[in-house]
């Protein structure tokens, strides 16, 4: 029991530093509280990586945030299969994190029957991607460093829902690159299924 809780404890610290680092000036410490109740979650692919909770999760590049596109992410080389169980660790490409600017949100959708991420779909000109929130309240979400973070950009986010008003806006958009396997995703990038999952930050223009 006890090796059980050191383990948690370990995974739970995994890149503090790098995360709050990146997030200085705009992480208003937003901490869960008990009124934060928590679910189940449903989610299964590549769950580990897509929220910061799988071993390498400690090598992911914050301090070297790299402007781009969505055009371009697009280009980046798949160079695993991310259907495959054996690839569901984080890869290369995955250590890195990525600025999306001047973008628009084409869709939201709550995933909330299953894993409960807000699913983006962001847009410039022809060019899609998707773009997600996780969700604070998942009980396997729980032991992520980038839980409070969750928690912010979400709240940030919320009042867009209403009316759709998110489609009003252009944003820049900062997360951690993943790849996703295809599995009937709106907006999904065709080139290589590339997100930026977790979002980390998101600015409202």
């Amino acid at each position: 029991m006890a090796t059980h809780k050191k383990k948690k404890q370990s995974k739970k610290n995994i890149g503090m530093a790098g995360l709050f680092a990146l997030l200085s000036l705009t992480f208003a410490g937003q901490s869960l509280t008990t009124a934060d109740k928590v679910k189940e979650c449903h989610g299964v692919e590549r769950w580990d990586v897509k929220t910061l909770q799988d071993a390498a999760a400690g090598e992911v590049d914050y301090d070297h945030i790299i402007s781009s596109s969505i055009a371009n992410l697009g280009n980046l080389p798949l160079t695993f299969n991310p259907n495959r169980d054996t690839e569901f660790y984080r890869h290369s490409p995955e250590k890195k994190v990525y600025l999306i600017k001047n973008c628009k949100i084409d869709l939201v959708k709550n995933e909330s029957s299953a894993d409960g991420d807000y699913h983006l779909v962001l847009k410039q000109g022809n060019q899609t991607m998707i773009a997600e929130m996780p969700d604070y309240h998942c009980e396997n979400n729980r032991h992520s460093p980038a839980i409070e973070i969750f928690k912010k950009v979400r709240t940030d986010f919320q009042p867009l829902l209403t009316g759709k008003h998110y489609r009003d806006h252009t944003y820049d958009i900062t997360g951690v690159a993943f790849f996703d396997p295809p599995h009937g995703q709106k907006g999904r990038n065709e080139k290589n299924g590339i997100e930026l999952h977790p979002i980390l930050d998101i600015k409202i223009h």
